[in-house]
């Protein structure tokens, strides 16, 4: 059996000497040099406990990718419609050059989540806005709780047709930022298809069918559309570039990697606008079930856009 590579959690405390956290330690400095270890894919959890460095991400040497944890919280907030700047926002889908462009690091350097194996499942993620650990016989007290989640306006299973529409639309949406992000996507095992842990955000003690896939009743909606981002991500071969998109304004240079800010009318923003305009992305969970239009500013600019470029080209699409 041949491995790929090492998963570090706690990854800082490797890197700890007098205390500190030091991107020169001698244990970075061996890794490069044993003839294995350096062939492998080394992957950071960056976060650390009981230090005043305790998360020190963008801090490891080149090699090394790292959890983007800043992705997550970004992406999160964006999707629930709080407040987020159009800089941040695009600092972090386009690779996060703010934190990896100054080590000359690549894309690959971030390996983007929204979900992961601690916390909610993406199905929990639209379905609660609070955690139910009830099971672990901690009277709910172990776990996050800050999950940046939003439940659409239901706590929990419900059979109201619009607050199940706007999950399944949530769903998709986080699952195109992830798969369209520069950057390595991880995802988590089980969200293409919708499973869910009942709420339960801290479930590493259940071995049941809290943690369970239940492979009889997948959202094969969810699945096809998982597998056609997935596709879509292979084709457009940029997406792994090698090279880091600058999201400032550069008003000298055209070349695309610049990531100059414009506004969805297609005009450039000036620095002021790009760090201070905040993004709105989902409705007025009042709007739910009232007949008004559940389309965000940006999904109407997207549905806009999509018309325009059907009228312009031929649109192929494959099943494969």
């Amino acid at each position: 059996m041949a491995v790929d590579g090492f998963r570090f959690d706690l990854a800082p405390a490797l890197a700890r000497q007098e205390g500190e956290f030091e991107a020169r330690s001698a244990f970075f400095d061996l890794v490069p040099q044993d003839p294995v270890v350096s062939r492998a894919k080394l992957v950071a959890e960056p976060w650390d406990v009981g230090q005043m460095d305790s998360y020190d991400l963008g801090r490891f040497p080149p090699v090394w990718r790292e959890w983007n944890g800043k992705y997550r919280d970004v992406m999160r907030d964006l999707w629930r419609s709080h407040p987020v700047g159009l800089g941040e926002f695009a600092s972090r889908f386009c690779g996060s050059s703010d934190m990896y462009g100054r080590a000359r690091r690549r894309p690959a350097a971030s390996v983007n989540l929204i979900t992961v194996h601690d916390g909610f499942t993406l199905r929990d993620l639209v379905s609660y806005n609070d955690k139910h650990n009830e099971a672990n016989g901690e009277s709910n007290r172990d776990g996050t709780g800050d999950n940046r989640s939003w439940n659409c306006g239901a706590e929990g299973p419900t059979d109201d047709p619009a607050v199940l529409n706007l999950r399944a639309r949530q769903s998709r949406a986080m699952l195109a930022t992830l798969l369209l992000s520069f950057g390595i996507p991880m995802l988590l095992g089980g969200d293409e298809m919708g499973r869910t842990q009942q709420g339960n955000n801290n479930a590493y003690c259940q071995d049941n069918e809290i943690t369970w896939f239940d492979w009889s009743q997948p959202d094969t909606g969810l699945l096809e559309f998982t597998r056609r981002l997935i596709a879509l991500r292979n084709l457009v071969v940029e997406f792994p570039g090698s090279r880091l998109a600058r999201t400032r304004p550069c008003p000298r240079s055209p070349r695309a990697e610049d990531g100059r800010g414009g506004s969805v009318e297609g005009f450039e923003m000036s620095t002021s606008s790009t760090e201070s305009q905040a993004l709105g992305s989902v409705p007025d969970p009042r709007a739910v079930g009232e007949g008004r239009s559940n389309d965000s500013p940006i999904q109407s600019q997207i549905v806009s856009m999509s018309k325009r470029n059907r009228a312009n080209r031929k649109v192929v699409t494959s099943d494969a």
